[in-house]
């Protein structure tokens, strides 16, 4: 009689065993979530406790690197726009956006870099990344890329990728694009001029002055610009630059 409650014991306390061994599994297998072969995106608290915890963030999104799935993207976009305002995650923003801007296929790469700079709400005037995103997008437009970053630039609405496209643009490499290409360029910068924000117009005068040359003040001459512009005085500049270039040349 006396021996029925402890053989049921016994079995109670082995079957509660089992199943805090089975929690415990499950517990682990999503705390491996980002690394599992999984097709499915990990939830996004998942996502959020990983980039808390884990203490290498460099290390973190190295994992991502060489994947082109849709999971390390959106890993890649969220971890970037979760590390703002941090100053001890800059290597591994830094090295986030990289990842995300060479994807093979240009179209998704520049997308998700720009879903990523819409993550991050710090004022494009005060995100120590501005300068690393306007460069490094800068650096993907030439001949075969050109088209895509004028039409993109026209058609976005948000307003920080919106000012992140457009001063990339001005920033591209003249000499990696054709005479036509360059005219377009020039003649899609002048028409977003008057949209611009004060402390975006130096940037975009370099660029037209490096696009156009020393001829593009009397085009803009006719677009409302005043003798004391910024743009005009660059223009100027460049002009006598050239022009004293050419004098050395034909000297004897």
């Amino acid at each position: 009689m006396n021996s029925r409650p402890g053989v049921s014991g016994r079995k109670v306390a082995g079957i509660l065993s089992v199943v805090a061994l089975g929690v415990v599994a499950v517990l682990w297998c999503r705390g491996r979530g980002s690394g599992s072969a999984s097709t499915e995106a990990p939830p996004p608290e998942l996502t959020q406790r990983v980039a808390v915890q884990d203490p290498d963030r460099v290390g973190y999104v190295s994992t991502f690197a060489g994947r082109e799935d849709p999971v390390a993207v959106n890993e890649l976009i969220h971890a970037y726009g979760k590390w703002a305002g941090d100053p001890g995650t800059l290597d591994a923003r830094r090295l986030a956006f990289r990842t995300l801007l060479h994807h093979p296929n240009i179209k998704i790469g520049l997308e998700a870099v720009l879903m990523a700079v819409e993550q991050d709400q710090t004022p494009r005037e005060q995100d120590p990344m501005w300068a690393d995103l306007v460069r490094g997008i800068a650096s993907v437009w030439d001949a075969v890329t050109i088209k895509l970053g004028r039409d993109l630039v026209l058609i976005e609405t948000r307003a920080k990728p919106r000012d992140l496209l457009l001063e990339s643009l001005a920033t591209a490499s003249p000499e990696k694009l054709s005479d036509e290409q360059r005219s377009l360029l020039v003649s899609d910068l002048i028409d977003l001029y008057p949209s611009l924000k004060p402390d975006q117009r130096p940037t975009v005068d370099r660029g037209l002055t490096a696009l156009g040359g020393g001829d593009l003040v009397e085009i803009l001459a006719g677009r409302g610009l005043g003798e004391e512009s910024h743009l005009r005085r660059v223009s100027e500049e460049k002009r006598a630059q050239d022009e004293a270039k050419g004098v050395a040349t034909r000297s004897p």
